[in-house]
């Protein structure tokens, strides 16, 4: 009797286990991760909007993971504001597959046999996608000091080996590589020395570049001319006030409430 009362607790955390999702995994490449119940993943596959790519997107969106393959096949995820696009290319940077999906943050990518996982910072999942683009598991990544030395030292990689090939991401931007957060460029280098380039979004990430500073460049001037202008303005406003009334205040607030009120 006393045997079947020790083992009623032990029944009631496996049952507990199974349904909420509470068992440790071995997870994709190398990530610890938990089980989720069916209707979060449903929930979640529904919210990120996975959609298979039925021909290469233009490269221009920087490089923020990359995974090789034993065959050198190169999987590249990149990503523009929230949108992200994942895909595949063969040994000679030939488009094989691909898709897009909904992402609010960063994300790594790796091939998982003959699927590729996806793994999002923010939400701490671990997404396996086949090639037609169906998503074929979700789990949670645990937030474990070993899952954390995985981002840094194999998800976030610049540099990966594949045979005798070796793989590197890099920017070639001059002085705004230093505040990339992506790459804009990967090249496979085979022991001769000859170089394949495999994703070129060099021109295009400049273009932004400048763009980017172009604004900032003249908010910097509006705000620096502005500035001493509207104090020229309202001194004078304030000299032609004292004119009638030698007490007025330095600050017009009729004028600063109408404006406040526009």
């Amino acid at each position: 009797m006393k045997k079947r009362y020790l083992l009623l607790p032990l029944f009631v955390f496996l049952l507990v286990s199974a349904c909420f999702g509470t068992a440790v995994l071995a997870g994709p490449a190398g990530f610890s991760t938990v089980e989720l119940p069916e209707k979060s993943k449903k929930n979640i596959a529904g919210n990120i909007s996975l959609r298979a790519l039925a021909e290469e997107p233009r490269q221009i969106m920087g490089i923020r993971s990359f995974d090789v393959d034993g065959e050198g096949n190169v999987v590249i995820g990149t990503k523009m504001l929230t949108r992200a696009n994942i895909c595949v290319y063969d040994a000679g940077g030939n488009f094989k597959y691909g898709f897009t999906y909904r992402e609010e943050g960063s994300f790594g990518v790796a091939f998982n046999g003959g699927c590729i996982d996806i793994y999002s910072v923010r939400s701490d999942l671990a997404i396996t996608v086949d090639p037609d683009g169906n998503i074929v598991d979700i789990l949670r990544i645990q937030e474990t000091p070993a899952n954390r030395e995985y981002w840094d030292e194999n998800v976030w990689a610049d540099k990966r080996t594949a045979g005798d090939t070796e793989y590197t991401a890099k920017n070639e931007k001059g002085l705004f590589n230093i505040f990339s957060s992506s790459y804009s460029k990967l090249v496979s280098r085979n022991p001769e020395g000859v170089e394949t380039v495999l994703y070129d979004a060099n021109t295009p990430q400049l273009i932004i570049d400048y763009a980017v500073l172009a604004v900032v460049l003249g908010v910097i001037a509006t705000v620096a001319v502005g500035i001493p202008l509207e104090f020229k303005r309202a001194r004078k406003r304030w000299n032609e006030r004292r004119k009638n009334d030698p007490n007025a205040s330095p600050v017009d607030w009729e004028l600063f409430w109408e404006k406040l009120r526009k």
